[in-house]
């Protein structure tokens, strides 16, 4: 009987331990739920996110860096502060919003660049910090996003590395948000955009005089493609595939830019004057002037034509403003005759004999 007495006493016993570890084990858990698991990264974005006025974003070793900033109802971007693309700012913040705390991570500095979420700017730093504040200067969001971690939060859902800029804490977040500090990420990246299929004809006139000068036949090819020929092709000179005297035109349909500034006075002549027309008449000439390893482009509606709405809508895109290409993006601008003419390779036996014996 004793015997069976101490066997119960020491089962009670061990279930009242278990309980205690299970009690033990939900506070922790719910202290760690109540600490942030599961919640916003950013809870006061939502609702202030409207009253956002100025957003900085900086990478790295803080070189690359841009500035977005808002007045009025419009959003504008880098130094020159060029219209930027209110939907792709909108689109930012909502990812931002959307950042929602799954696991805590390191907290050590050491281990941040494992993570990309070092402070940009300092030696060695990996990660990308956004600054927004509102129309007074104060700070509404300030994060560091670092790399991405798909697949860690559930089968095909994205996450993300993240750290809050004045935390030690490293958070893994369900939700992913992009912060490239490019131009070109915030902005309609077309200064002009015609359909390909309208372009008809294309010129483009070099410093030295030589033009190139491509125009639509009217007629389609057997791949169905409309044919272009060559205006002022030389006397007996055989035309390269069609598909390359045509691009010639189409090509300057889009004028896809890296850079932009506000226009300057050029006091030197353009390298290249080339223009582009529609099936509606519309002429659009492009102003190429080199600097270093770029190219800038003033551009300017030339003839209206029947296209009245599309002239205006290039003309408020690009007046005051000259756009930066590198070389290799622009060169079709620089085409020349002999890029869509074939050359005659003299054989051996075709050169003249040296010398003059009999």
């Amino acid at each position: 009987m004793p015997k069976f007495r101490t066997l119960l006493v020491l089962a009670v016993l061990a279930l009242v331990s278990t309980g205690l570890a299970v009690w033990s084990w939900q506070a922790t858990h719910a202290r760690l739920q109540a600490e942030g698991v599961g919640e916003p990264l950013l809870p006061g974005l939502a609702e202030k996110g409207r009253n956002a006025a100025r957003i900085d974003i900086v990478m790295d070793d803080g070189k690359d860096r841009i500035t977005l900033v808002r007045k009025g109802d419009r959003w504008f971007a880098g130094d020159a502060e060029y219209p930027a693309d209110v939907g792709k700012i909108r689109q930012f913040l909502v990812s931002l919003v959307a950042l929602r705390k799954v696991e805590p991570k390191t907290h050590l500095k050491k281990n941040y660049v494992l993570l990309d979420v070092d402070t940009p700017g300092t030696k060695d730093a990996r990660g990308t910090r956004v600054t927004i504040r509102d129309a007074a200067g104060k700070v509404i969001a300030d994060v560091i996003l670092g790399k991405p971690a798909y697949d860690r939060v559930g089968a095909g859902k994205k996450g993300q590395y993240v750290r809050l800029a004045d935390d030690a804490q490293v958070w893994l977040v369900e939700g992913l948000a992009r912060a490239v500090p490019a131009l070109t990420r915030w902005v309609n990246h077309y200064a002009v955009d015609l359909p390909r299929d309208d372009i008809v004809r294309g010129r483009i006139v070099h410093a030295d005089g030589e033009i190139l000068e491509v125009r639509a036949t009217g007629k389609k090819g057997s791949d169905g493609d409309p044919l272009f020929e060559i205006v002022n092709k030389p006397a007996g000179a055989k035309e390269k595939p069609n598909y390359q005297i045509a691009s010639v035109a189409r090509d300057m349909a889009q004028l896809d830019f890296e850079l932009v500034r506000k226009a300057r006075e050029h006091k030197e002549k353009p390298v290249v004057h080339a223009e582009v027309e529609t099936k509606g008449g519309l002429v659009i000439g492009h102003d190429v002037y080199g600097e270093g390893n770029a190219l800038w482009v003033v551009v300017k509606v030339v003839r209206e034509g029947k296209d009245r709405n599309t002239a205006e809508k290039i003309r408020k895109t690009v007046n005051g403003w000259e756009y930066g290409l590198s070389q290799s993006r622009g060169s079709y601008f620089l085409k020349r005759l002999k890029d869509v003419i074939e050359t005659t390779e003299k054989k051996i036996e075709d050169l003249p004999a040296s010398g003059g014996g009999n």
